[in-house]
């Protein structure tokens, strides 16, 4: 009697600790998952329209913008946080009161009637160059597009196409929070007027969207030189079809461009998400993120069942365990 009550006493503490393990364990790998997906930082649009500019199409491409920001918010797995303004409640001090931080990624974007300024545009007192120095001592990376006129008075009016192209989210992450610094770009050259239509908006700023589009596409690693190079070939295009001339001014300016993926330089700190890219394999993902001691432990095998829901291909998270 007393052997099988010693014998059950074993059983049941075998089992009380199978599920006790089993619920640590749990608890473990929810921790590891909610830090694995703790990455994204806030994504702010800001966005300064001069509403009464209808005959551009300003409204349009307020429109059009934030619908974009939100699916690149979502790519990036980041907040957005959207911030609109017309163009005479909006002056430079209004940023201050954003809650923009170093984490944070920054678009700024009016739209507008306006003229020019030591060789970008301004509109009443705002200058776009002092909008984008102050964002980009505030923000890791920040956009600042202006779609209006870069000379001393402004014109109306043209109708133009644009055709879309979907994103790719490992290019659109790298764009955006894989990068340090700021890009400024402005609709036109020094000296040139910048078109629009009610309907459609801005030619400046649908190609500048459909540049980002194209680029994150068609480019195995997506730099902002590449969106440079076909935002101004595609508002040239646009404005040519349009029997008018066209091109932005745009000055990438990056301290630093951070990758993440198995084929180039890896992060200073260790990620905890890889994006797949053509001809990665598990075992070559796990080689590369061996350097870091987080992964010294870690296998191809291990990294495969703990990723067994995800289908390896082409553009698929995959998360790291430590």
């Amino acid at each position: 009697m007393q052997i099988s009550q010693l014998t059950n006493f074993k059983l049941f503490n075998s089992i009380n600790f199978y599920f006790i393990m089993k619920k640590i364990f749990l608890t473990l790998s929810i921790f590891i998952v909610s830090i694995t997906l703790s990455f994204a930082e806030n994504f702010h649009l800001i966005t300064v329209t001069e509403r009464e500019a209808v005959d551009v199409g300003a409204p349009k491409d307020e429109i059009t913008i934030k619908a974009y920001a939100q699916e690149l918010a979502t790519a990036m797995g980041a907040t957005l946080k959207f911030h609109s303004f017309g163009k005479n409640e909006f002056t430079s001090s209004s940023l201050n009161s954003l809650g923009i931080s170093s984490e944070d990624v920054v678009w700024f974007n009016y739209s507008g009637h306006s003229n020019t300024y030591n060789g970008f545009p301004m509109a009443g007192r705002v200058k776009q160059t002092d909008i984008y120095t102050q964002l980009k001592q505030k923000a890791k990376f920040t956009l600042a597009t202006w779609d209006g006129c870069n000379v001393g008075s402004p014109l109306t009016n043209i109708n133009f196409q644009r055709s879309r192209t979907p994103s790719m989210t490992q290019n659109i992450r790298r764009l955006f929070q894989s990068s340090e610094g700021g890009v400024i770009a402005a609709a036109s050259q020094t000296g040139q007027y910048s078109w629009g239509s009610k309907e459609l908006g801005g030619i400046f700023t649908n190609s500048f969207i459909e540049a980002i589009r194209r680029v994150t596409y068609e480019s195995q690693a997506a730099t902002w030189e590449q969106v440079k190079a076909k935002a101004e070939e595609i508002t040239q295009q646009n404005a040519r079809q349009a029997n008018k001339t066209q091109k932005p001014k745009i000055l990438v300016h990056l301290t630093r461009q951070i990758e993440n993926t198995a084929t180039h330089n890896a992060p200073i700190n260790a990620p905890s998400l890889h994006i797949v890219r053509r001809g990665d394999t598990y075992q070559s993902i796990v080689n590369h993120y061996r350097k870091y001691s987080t992964y010294s432990n870690l296998t191809a095998q291990l990294l495969k069942s703990y990723n067994n829901n995800v289908i390896f291909k082409e553009g698929a998270e995959i998360f790291l365990i430590p």
